[in-house]
């Protein structure tokens, strides 16, 4: 492939070196370009400056090839090849969106936020003295992402303890584990979230330790995987794939490259988990366990997104990626815009979470019982009835079926009966309250994946 990238770079070079070229059938021309852009900057009314404009034109000519062709700015490319390559300069943590605060749902091992005490949980409010709360998450995340060895001043929010906590976070080099894996009922359960550069280094480990424990069928989630580098999908795909071709890249003006396994059994059961997230590379190794029988493929329609993109950086630190093959599978099917169909169609049912838009706010520090009338007591019964406890009138007024209602709750969660609405009861009712907004989803898709693998295991007995 090297010398295809040699060629690509050559060609590159004649075009930006020599601007006013003219192609056959060119409609417009780079004068025109530059009579257009000289215009708007004398025009317009609106602060722009030529170097925007420009960037700008870019990025609208990359967007007119297809959506996966992209410019990039100096910026922007080195974020991109961080998000690719599975390594960055941070803290370490996964965070989401959740009511205006940016939530900490997970903390990398030995990562420097997990060194600092930041845990699973916390909501951070703060970084480096910057109000958090309502930013976006992408927003949090580069704020929270600096060079390798500065100090981030995090705060965060956390259950049981008032206030805002402030933790001190030295920058390190922070290398994403791509690999989750366990054992499920007897059957091996692996998921690979993303193929990175460290993707098949991580699946070692997965497999020795199945073989640890005497596994012999796997289910591989690619739900959700959004593709990556086609590399590191060749070589996971030498675990699983029997020997033959994995994939065909197919070019405009050149044979096409066929990448084979080099393994001549494959060691273990295999159902691959699919759906509507899953892309690319991640497709590539479904195709192939499929059109080799290696396994079987359950879960819904794959994305569909059977294009291979090349970065190619320029000299000034910006650079592009842009479409230059389609690939078929072993069987020289092409995917691009349809996608893999499951040999089992099955999707996860979505669980009813209530409307809870129009709730009344619930105070900590308000303590209401019998006889009380006010807001507070309102809220609580909205709560209550939500999680189905009957307390009569939603008025405001605490009588004997909120009082009832009440000790029940308390009851169900460990507390003394009271029939008061304290503290104690305030963190428990909020902690119901998040489980019924948030429930969670019985995978039946994974379930019945497990299911097929162990009848197929007795069957060999």
């Amino acid at each position: 492939m090297k010398y295809k990238k040699i060629i690509i770079l050559t060609i590159l070079m004649v075009f930006l070196i020599a601007p006013v070229m003219v192609y056959a059938g060119m409609t417009y021309d780079v004068n025109m370009f530059s009579s257009v852009l000289q215009f708007i900057l004398s025009s317009t009314v609106r602060d722009v400056t030529e170097e925007q404009l420009i960037k700008g034109a870019l990025k609208g000519m990359f967007q007119a090839v297809d959506p996966y062709s992209e410019y990039f700015t100096k910026e922007e490319l080195k974020e991109f090849n961080e998000d690719t390559s599975g390594q960055y300069s941070g803290v370490g943590l996964i965070i989401s969106e959740e009511d205006g605060y940016i939530k900490v749902v997970s903390v990398i091992e030995g990562g420097p936020a997990d060194v600092a005490g930041i845990r699973k949980g916390d909501r951070i409010v703060s970084v480096d003295g910057n109000n958090a709360y309502g930013l976006a998450q992408d927003k949090v995340s580069a704020l929270l992402r600096g060079e390798e060895g500065t100090t981030v001043r995090i705060g965060v929010m956390r259950d049981g303890i008032d206030g805002i906590t402030l933790i001190d976070v030295t920058r390190g080099q922070i290398k994403l584990n791509p690999v989750r894996y366990s054992i499920k009922n007897g059957i091996g359960y692996i998921k690979i979230i993303q193929f990175t550069e460290y993707t098949e280094e991580n699946l070692q480990p997965a497999l020795d330790y199945m073989r640890k424990n005497g596994i012999k069928s796997i289910v591989l989630d690619l739900r959700g995987n959004p593709g990556g580098i086609l590399p590191e999908t060749i070589d996971v795909a030498q675990h699983f794939v029997p020997k033959g071709p994995v994939v065909k890249i197919l070019y405009k003006n050149s044979p096409p490259d066929v990448y084979n396994s080099n393994l001549e059994k494959p060691e273990f059961s295999l159902a691959v988990l699919i759906d509507g997230n899953t892309a690319s590379a991640a497709e590539i190794l479904a195709g192939a366990v499929q059109d080799t029988g290696a396994g079987i493929i359950i879960g819904s329609q794959s994305y569909g997104k059977g294009s291979v993109q090349t970065i190619i950086p320029l000299s000034d630190g910006s650079g592009f990626k842009l479409t230059m093959a389609r690939y078929a599978t072993p069987k020289d099917r092409i995917i691009d815009g349809i996608g893999i169909t499951p040999d089992v169609k099955l999707t996860n049912n979505e669980p009813k979470v209530p409307d809870l838009s129009n709730l009344a706010p619930l105070k900590k520090d308000i303590i209401v019982r019998r006889g009380s009338i006010n807001l507070q007591v309102f809220a609580i019964q909205q709560r209550l009835k939500l999680l189905g406890y009957n307390v009569g009138e939603l008025d405001g007024v605490f009588g004997q079926a909120t009082e009832t209602a009440l000790k029940d709750f308390q009851k169900k969660h460990g507390l003394k009966p009271t029939g008061i609405f304290d503290a104690y009861t305030y963190l428990n009712l909020i902690d119901a309250m998040d489980k019924l907004a948030h429930p969670e989803i019985r995978d039946i898709v994974l379930e019945t994946a497990v299911q097929m693998l162990k009848n197929k295991e007795k069957s060999l007995y």
